[in-house]
């Protein structure tokens, strides 16, 4: 007697892989890190792919176990608040458990399809994570007046400039706000 396994779902296999391969830069980045300060954390080229599998999975099953997804995610999450209690005294940095949180969350983005947003998310987070020392030391070296600037800067570009008229005004209709707000962005 054989089983009939049916056909197997090419799609969602190769969309596993590539939340193994996201999952697996951010692994390796962490495992560099770890390995240039001399730390051993909760993981890296091994285990972050496998979170990002499971996030991968959880969405897969999650068509038969509705809530499939969200039980893995606290799951996963469990452990990483119990790896953190333990570990706080050594390192009280949160940044490796909130990034497995990111690669489930990438590994389920992938799953989902979104192969670009998972794989942008996934570049981000491993160059955020590598520039730790160059983010660092910018901050020591930022100065009050450089802060407020910047926070000025942010805040024209994103809350201002959209709010001001794409149109033009005035005699000859020669004033654009917009247009202005982008030449003083």
């Amino acid at each position: 007697m054989t089983m009939d396994l049916g056909t197997p779902n090419l799609e969602a296999l190769q969309r596993m892989l590539i939340a193994l391969i996201l999952g697996g830069l951010v692994g390796l980045e962490r495992e560099h890190s770890q390995a240039q300060e001399g730390q051993i954390g909760i993981g890296g080229i091994r285990t972050f792919p496998i979170f990002a599998v499971l996030g991968a999975l959880a969405v897969f099953a999650s068509q038969w176990f509705e809530w499939f997804f969200l039980f893995v995610f606290l799951v996963i999450s469990s452990f990483l608040i119990v790896s953190y209690y333990y570990s706080a005294k050594a390192d009280p940095g949160l940044t490796t458990e909130l990034s497995a949180v990111a690669v489930y969350l990438i590994g389920a983005l992938a799953q989902w399809g979104e192969i670009h947003l998972a794989a942008a998310l996934s570049i981000v987070l491993t160059a955020l994570l590598s520039l730790k020392k160059p983010l660092h030391h910018l901050t020591t070296r930022l100065g009050e007046d450089d802060l407020y600037a910047t926070l000025k800067f942010v805040t024209v570009t994103i809350i201002v400039l959209p709010l001001l008229p794409d149109q033009a005004y005035g005699p000859l209709a020669v004033f654009n706000p917009y247009k202005l707000g982008l030449m003083v962005v």
